[in-house]
């Protein structure tokens, strides 16, 4: 008897049928996941890049601004800006404009609108609060401080039972600095108009 038991027993180790199911039922929900987790990831990383690429652009066009804008002009910017990320995520741009006085040592703020789901405009406050962030600039020089915000929303959420692999919903936040190309400072027209 305790022979026979011995062989089946002998005999179930070295069986190896049916061990590549198992493993398949036992690994294959995990590698989904992981694929998924991957994905997220890659398109969130994917959807900064596109986020501070598109905030370049935007500062760049500005740059080279030769006439004075107007706040519908920075509107369009807005709905560039919004085309350039390529998805219909809730986006938001700032523009400052400041200029430095040596004599004060301080960046004293010209003008600034907000747009989309951007913060109010900066106040002189704001801008002494992050004179820090802000390059060395020759008396009298100006510079436009450009902020963009973009609400990104994962395309799904991935949990498998207690797994859970969560990106919750973020903002995406940038700010950059240019200097004007062609000339002295990049003038506002109509600054009492929208959100200015």
């Amino acid at each position: 008897m305790i022979r026979q038991l011995r062989n089946i027993a002998r005999r179930f180790a070295a069986d190896t049928r049916g061990t590549v199911i198992v493993e398949t039922v036992l690994v294959l929900p995990l590698l989904i996941w992981m694929v998924l987790a991957i994905v997220v990831f890659v398109d969130a990383f994917r959807m900064q890049t596109q986020n501070i690429r598109a905030t370049y652009t935007i500062g760049d066009a500005l740059s080279r601004q030769l006439n004075a804008v107007a706040p519908s002009y920075l509107e369009g910017m807005q709905r560039l800006y919004t085309y350039q990320i390529g998805r219909s995520y809730p986006t938001g741009l700032r523009i400052t404009v400041a200029y430095y006085d040596a004599e004060e040592d301080e960046h004293v703020r010209v003008w600034s609108c907000s747009t989309g789901i951007a913060d109010d405009p900066m106040t002189q406050t704001d801008i002494d609060a992050i004179k820090d962030e802000i390059p060395q600039l020759a008396d009298g020089d100006t510079i436009a401080l450009i902020d963009s915000w973009m609400d990104y929303t994962p395309p799904f959420d991935m949990a498998i039972g207690a797994i859970e692999a969560r990106l919750e919903e973020m903002r995406f936040e940038n700010r950059i600095f240019v200097s004007p190309r062609f000339t002295g400072q990049l003038k506002l027209t109509d600054a009492g108009s929208g959100n200015c």
